[in-house]
């Protein structure tokens, strides 16, 4: 921006220089400093016209140079928007993994329960098993000592 303004200054001042040469040219005498005069006033304006072009370029660049800033500015904003999403979900990530590890640990513990409860219901269905034998074997002997009372009773009889 400084440099416009001191192009367009330059520019200024070779139009005062065109004019200050004009009126030099018009007090030397009136042929020939007529044509030298009207030379170097079209030089200057030329030059002055070229000066005043060139700060045209330079403050359509800079204004070009201001607009692709600001487009940076916008794409850097949704830039860090992006990342603090990807942050946050990040995070939502590592919380629901570790609730599946924690589903993991009491579902390996409810699995190491019910195995040992199956242990047990087999244990005691064993020894219900045997108790049962045990009061068949029973309940034959008993049998057959009733049924022995009952010969010797119908002997005794006889």
């Amino acid at each position: 921006m400084f440099a416009l303004v001191q192009q367009l200054q330059e520019a200024t001042q070779a139009a005062v220089h065109a004019d200050e040469a004009a009126t030099r040219m018009h007090q030397q005498s009136k042929e020939g400093a007529a044509q030298h005069h009207m030379l170097d006033k079209a030089r200057w304006e030329q030059q002055a016209q070229s000066m005043l072009q060139q700060a045209e370029r330079e403050q359509i660049a800079v204004l070009e140079v201001q607009q692709a800033q600001k487009h940076s500015e916008e794409l850097l904003a949704l830039l860090q928007e992006a990342q603090h999403e990807a942050q946050h979900a990040q995070h939502q990530v590592q919380q629901a993994q570790k609730q599946i590890e924690e589903f993991q640990v009491q579902s390996q513990a409810a699995q190491h329960e019910a195995q040992q409860a199956q242990q047990e219901l087999k244990m005691q269905e064993q020894i219900m098993q045997a108790q049962c034998e045990e009061l068949q074997m029973q309940l034959q002997e008993a049998q057959h000592e009733v049924t022995r009372a009952l010969q010797q009773a119908e002997h005794a009889q006889a």
